[in-house]
């Protein structure tokens, strides 16, 4: 490749057959299994690496809520925007009643399947990211309500 030229690469889903286009390179998606389980290997590391026993972390009420409130915001945009764009994705049909166009309409199909595959998997994971900060707040607000309510029944018993 000389200096100025631009490689040309496409992405296309891993369970796409039929012709590629000459003059691009091509490298092919993850399929959602391959990418869900290098999520689960990537949470059992971060598991592995956090201290047991309660201690080692410090829950900053704030920051939670923005975390929580960042993660619906992102939720949102994929719902809204992203699936109705890959609800498009599937909806190709061909245009002609030939070989060619039939199965290059089963490739755009089979890609927007795995887009949409994708976005379920991103949304199902964020979900659970989002319900396990909002879990470690709840649970963090019980305990503080709990010990100043303790504390005010202290105060009560020696004033």
């Amino acid at each position: 490749m000389a200096d100025g030229d631009v490689e040309r690469v496409r992405h296309i889903p891993a369970d796409m057959q039929g012709p590629l286009v000459p003059g691009y390179r091509y490298v092919r998606d993850k399929t959602p299994e391959q990418t869900a389980k290098e999520a689960a290997d990537a949470q059992a590391k971060a598991n592995d690496g956090m201290p047991t026993g309660g201690g080692g972390y410090r829950l900053e009420p704030d920051t939670a809520h923005e975390v929580v409130k960042e993660i619906e915001d992102i939720l949102d945009w994929v719902q809204k925007d992203l699936r109705r764009h890959a609800r498009q994705l599937v909806s190709f049909t061909p245009m002609g009643d030939e070989v060619a166009s039939i199965n290059y309409v089963q490739d755009l199909n089979a890609a927007g399947r795995s887009y949409t595959n994708f976005l379920n998997s991103v949304v199902a994971e964020l979900g659970r990211q989002r319900d396990a900060v909002q879990q470690a707040l709840d649970t963090y607000q019980k305990q503080e309500h709990r010990a100043v309510s303790d504390l005010k029944g202290l105060h009560r018993h020696h004033a």
